[in-house]
């Protein structure tokens, strides 16, 4: 629904807006410190739109939403920014009317739940997760958002963590992740550090393991002086992983912008799984470039069962890598076997502290 800035607006400083303003005087028209370039240079049209639900999925009406306002005031004496906030009322589909501003940040809170935060400005909106493993910060503007805002009462299942960097460098090594090995000890930003194993000659995959099918390419080269990018250095052809057990698989998941993508995935798919999660090199090398920022394009999110477990996983190209093919790789597994992989983010540092 569409809302309107009813309820509660307070400003903080009362000055002018926005455009140039004209005030007139018996000398004639004098023109006030702002200047119109300058002030739509640092603003933009932002608004926010999407949905509220809870940590279940199911959808949250009659939420506060408090909008702090940034607006860039250019004067010729001074140029500074001012801040307004406003409160509006929102339910489960909620849009925020565009307005101009340097930054908005939105806050979304209602009694009986944790709140949620998200900010958006002219280059798009910022991811709010706050990193928790997750490459890239930002989403394109006017996007749809998806607010998660758990209960205050909910209970999240104890899931097996596992955030680890996997080198894929060398052809001869077959390195696996053996979820049967994963302890959720940390080791700096790892998790379950010990459940990355190479697979042994002669020796079968364990079910409650993912390996990876690599299709490798030869390095491209440019001239005759043979210029090479370095983001085609290791860079395979084709990148599938796949899981120990025939009958298992994978389902990719294509977050919106908003709560963390974790938060995003309370359950696990009955079906539709894949036999593997195919990445391709052009997507590959999206992933591996440091000039782009997209949340969407550095990371690739998915459920997978195997051995009869159910989890959800994240794959992005691993930020020490350098000139290796290294992956980041993070899973969150439900051990007892049921498709409620729910969770704050990953760390979930908002789970221990209840």
């Amino acid at each position: 629904m569409n809302i309107s800035p009813r309820a509660f607006f307070s400003v903080v400083n009362s000055v002018l807006l926005a455009g140039s303003a004209f005030l007139a005087c018996s000398c004639g028209i004098i023109t006030a410190g702002v200047s119109l370039p300058e002030a739509f240079t640092h603003n933009g049209d932002l608004g926010l739109r999407g949905q509220l639900v809870d940590d279940r999925g199911t959808p949250v009406d009659e939420v506060i939403v408090e909008v702090t306002r940034d607006y860039y005031l250019w004067h010729a004496d001074a140029s500074y920014t001012e801040t307004t906030h406003l409160t509006y009322a929102a339910d489960h589909e909620f849009n925020i009317t565009p307005m101009r501003g340097e930054r908005l940040a939105f806050k979304f809170k209602k009694v009986g739940y944790l709140d949620a935060d998200i900010a958006v400005d002219k280059d798009g909106i910022e991811q709010s997760c706050g990193c928790d493993g997750v490459g890239g910060a930002r989403w394109p503007l006017n996007t749809p958002v998806r607010m998660v805002m758990p209960r205050a009462t909910a209970s999240f299942p104890a899931l097996t963590r596992v955030s680890v960097p996997v080198d894929y460098t060398d052809p001869t090594a077959n390195p696996i992740i053996d979820l049967g090995l994963a302890t959720g000890e940390v080791s700096k930003s790892n998790y379950s550090i010990g459940a990355v194993r190479t697979l042994k000659a002669g020796e079968n995959m364990p079910p409650l393991a993912i390996s990876a099918e690599i299709e490798r390419q030869s390095l491209k080269t440019v001239g005759k002086d043979r210029q090479v990018d370095p983001l085609d250095i290791n860079l395979p052809a084709n990148f599938t992983l796949h899981v120990g057990d025939p009958a298992g698989g994978f389902v990719e998941f294509a977050p919106l912008p908003g709560s963390h993508p974790f938060s995003q995935m309370p359950e696990a798919p009955e079906d539709g799984y894949q036999s593997g999660l195919q990445l391709s090199g052009p997507r590959l090398r999206l992933m591996r470039d440091p000039k782009i920022k997209g949340l969407g394009e550095k990371n690739v999110f998915f459920y997978f069962k195997t051995d009869g477990k159910y989890g959800k996983g994240m794959i992005r190209w691993d930020a020490d890598s350098q000139e290796k093919l290294m992956l980041r790789i993070m899973l969150m597994m439900q051990p007892d076997g049921t498709r409620n992989v729910s969770s704050v983010g990953f760390e979930s540092k908002a789970e221990r502290a209840r």
